[in-house]
């Protein structure tokens, strides 16, 4: 886990469906505020049904608009200030 904290690594989009999976849903609203995602935005992913989980838009839609700046490192700090221990797990340094 500390490697993560310590990565300048860009997200990867191959790897963001498997973050999301491990992302709990109950915790999507507390993710989004700290990624600086607008809530209306998750609210339209959450009405969408289809093969794509609300989770793995709202971390796409913040890759693509950090580009750069979307790293492991980044979004380590979001998921531990939100507990999501396994969706750290799920990170690649």
């Amino acid at each position: 886990m500390q490697e993560c904290k310590e990565s300048h690594r860009v997200i990867d989009n191959a790897e963001i469906a498997l973050i999301a999976e491990k992302v709990e849903a109950q915790k999507l609203k507390d993710i989004c505020q700290l990624l600086e995602i607008k809530e209306n935005n998750l609210q339209d992913w959450l009405k969408i049904s289809d093969e794509l989980s609300p989770a793995y838009r709202m971390l796409y839609y913040w890759a693509q608009v950090q580009d750069e700046q979307a790293t492991v490192q980044q979004l380590t700090k979001v998921f531990a200030d939100c507990g999501q221990e396994d969706a750290i797990l799920a990170l690649i340094p």
